[in-house]
């Protein structure tokens, strides 16, 4: 059963039992703690898997 921003359970739980009501926000954060902290260890990956910049200045009307 739902209504407006509440449900029922009519089965499937017993009393004390833990219910998660919003796991975006922690799954999302959790992720991107994951991949800060697997940057941090590997510096080298994040660095190589990007591309080398160039030191000639860039024109930014070129092809206009």
């Amino acid at each position: 059963m739902e209504s407006q921003q509440q449900s029922g359970i009519g089965s499937g739980l017993n009393e004390g039992d833990t219910v998660v009501v919003s796991g975006l926000f922690l799954i999302d954060s959790e992720a991107n703690i994951t991949g800060a902290l697997e940057r941090m260890r590997h510096p080298e990956k994040t660095e190589s898997s990007m591309p080398a910049m160039s030191d000639q200045p860039v024109n930014m009307h070129s092809g206009h």
